[in-house]
This record gives C-alpha cells, sequence and structure tokens, in this order.
C-alpha cells in the first residue's frame, strides 16, 4: 500500500502508477481565520473548522490528476478591527471529492465562522463552528475540523474545540492579563479554525485573531508496478 499525504496549501499533480486502478482520496477544507478585536468592545469571534469527504474512485494508469490543499483563512487584524477570512476547498480532480472550508470569525460583532459543509465525497463529516463571545473581553475559540469518522465540535467559550481522530484542533481566543489583552492563536492542522483576538475596555487596544489552518489530501492506493511519477506542486500555482 501507498500513501501521498500533503498538508501545504498548493495545487498539485498525481501521475496515477502504472497498473493502479483505483484509488481512496480524502481531503480536509481549511480552516477559517480568527476576526480582530476592537478596542473597548467585546473579543472577535472564531473562524470555523474545514469538512471532511472521501471517496474511493476509479484512476487509469499514466492519468495525471490534480488536486488542491485548501489554504487556512487569514486572521482578523485590529485598530481598525477586521473580520477574519473565510479559508478555501481542498479539492480532488477538480470537482470529485471537494472538502469546503471553515468560514471567517467576526471582529467584534458576535459573528462566530462557520463549518465547513456541503461538499462532495461518498463519506462526509462537517466542520465545527467558531465561538462568539457575547459579553466580555476575550475572543472566541476556532471550532475543530471534522475527523475521518465524525463531524468537528464547536467551540463555545474562549478554548478552540478538540477534534476527533484525524481532524485539527481549533485555535484558543486571545485573553486579557491585567490589562493586556493577547492574541488569538491559529488553528491546527488539518483545517482547525483560529482563534479570535481579545480586547481590553480601556488603553491600549483590541488584538488580532489567529490564522486557519491549511487543508490537507490522503490519497490511498495498492498495486502498481512502479512509485508515483509526480507529486509535485504545478508551477506557476500557489
Amino acid at each position: 500500500m501507498a500513501v501521498i499525504i500533503q498538508t501545504v496549501a498548493g495545487t498539485y499533480s498525481w501521475t496515477v502508477p502504472a497498473g493502479v486502478t483505483s484509488a481512496t482520496v480524502e481531503c480536509w477544507g481549511a480552516g477559517g481565520g480568527g476576526g480582530g478585536a476592537n478596542y473597548a468592545a467585546r473579543g472577535g469571534s472564531g473562524g470555523g473548522g474545514g469538512e471532511y469527504r472521501s471517496s474511493v474512485i476509479s484512476v487509469t494508469p499514466a492519468a495525471i490528476i490534480p488536486y488542491v490543499v485548501g489554504a487556512g483563512g487569514t486572521r482578523g487584524t485590529a485598530s481598525p478591527s477586521v473580520n477574519g477570512s473565510p479559508g478555501t476547498a481542498s479539492t480532488f480532480n477538480t470537482t470529485v471529492v471537494v472538502a469546503n472550508a471553515g468560514g471567517g470569525g467576526q471582529n467584534s460583532t458576535g459573528v462566530p465562522g462557520s463549518g465547513g459543509s456541503g461538499g462532495t465525497g461518498t463519506t462526509g463529516f462537517n466542520g465545527g463552528a467558531g465561538a462568539s463571545i457575547v459579553s466580555g473581553n476575550n475572543g472566541g475559540g476556532g471550532g475543530s475540523s471534522a475527523g475521518t469518522a465524525a463531524a468537528g465540535n464547536s467551540a463555545t467559550t474562549q478554548t478552540g474545540a478538540t477534534a476527533p481522530s484525524g481532524g485539527g484542533n481549533g485555535g484558543d481566543g486571545g485573553f486579557v492579563i491585567g490589562i493586556t489583552p493577547s492574541l488569538g492563536s491559529p488553528g491546527s492542522n488539518p483545517g482547525g479554525g483560529g482563534g479570535a483576538g481579545a480586547s481590553f475596555p480601556g488603553p491600549p487596544a483590541g488584538t488580532s485573531g489567529g490564522n486557519g489552518a491549511d487543508g490537507k489530501v490522503v490519497i490511498t492506493y495498492t498495486g502498481g508496478t512502479t512509485a508515483p511519477t509526480t507529486n509535485s506542486m504545478l508551477l506557476g500555482i500557489g
């Protein structure tokens, strides 16, 4: 059995080895970035985790199949506060297997990033949502990505959600130490949502959230008479 694992965001290709006619493909969408926090306002909201999708697909020897590892969402900044951006989907052969990404957490408006959902594949589990801090100055935690056999968990407090087996944890939201608010933490690979920034109701200011984690693609196959000849990033593409 051979396994190809790619966890760095980008566009890649796989050349199917001679003798290989099927493969199991697993994709995790990227996590959303955590929201930034306004000065003298409540903390931001956490980013959502990416979903998981998998299928056993038929392949043709010597075919060159593109696949994409989704990029984690960018954290929201402070002063002025900015929403976290959503992550991007991880895909295999464009639309054959698609795992959608988590949404970005908003700034101090209280709307968390949603978990990734709605992709394509025989098996699928949704990502978890980030947390919204409806009062107080801590940032909301990020949602976890889905695992290989269970949906991701949603964050409900400043603590990032713990992922089921195979998924990535959400990042912790920032918190206030004395008069100093801390940054949100990034999500963990694959596809954990970023934690949001914290805010203090006086100087110095709010803080930025954490980035969402990149997604992941795993290709597993058996048989074949040669090793795969291509598993590299396509030139000129992310």
